[in-house]
């Protein structure tokens, strides 16, 4: 119908305008009754553009204007935390575990935040992910980087389970 391809593309809008952080266009939507927290067809949503786009001022307006549901996910079950976590920023996935966002949530392919971090080589964000409480994938993790030859991440990792188990 008309209306459903006048939503859709304000939906393709929305998430154009908050992966690159441009806000008029988000205010313009929001302004014009758009819910900025409706998803495309596949489950992907302005925050969760804004996360994997970098865009923290965005991420930081949708979330305090919009309310956005944080654990919504798209068709691979990845929510704006993991998408956030996949793209290493970790400005954004602090600012969202802020909010209340689950620091674990499955991201590509099921792998938990740290997993994904530790295949990434990305040892900021290993850090960071400790910070906001993340735990699932530890084991894994540890397994993976002693495997790939990643021995300061390895040595990172062993610490916070040593960590946790004490």
């Amino acid at each position: 119908t008309l209306e459903a391809r006048a939503i859709e593309r304000n939906v393709e809008t929305a998430l154009g305008a908050a992966a690159a952080g441009d806000l008029l266009v988000l205010r313009l939507l929001d302004g014009s009754g758009f819910a900025l927290s409706q998803a495309a067809e596949d489950g992907y949503t302005p925050l969760m553009a804004a996360a994997a786009g970098g865009a923290d001022g965005a991420v930081s307006w949708l979330l305090e204007r919009v309310n956005p549901p944080l654990e919504a996910a798209d068709q691979l079950g990845r929510t704006a935390f993991s998408h956030a976590v996949a793209a290493g920023h970790i400005d954004i996935v602090e600012l969202l575990a802020e909010a209340g966002a689950y620091p674990d949530a499955g991201g590509s392919l099921g792998r938990p935040p740290i997993l994904l971090a530790t295949h990434n080589r990305d040892l900021a964000l290993l850090i960071s992910l400790f910070g906001v409480g993340a735990q699932a994938g530890l084991a894994d993790a540890v397994n993976y980087a002693m495997g790939a030859g990643y021995l300061a991440i390895a040595e990172l990792l062993l610490t916070k389970q040593a960590e946790l188990v004490s």
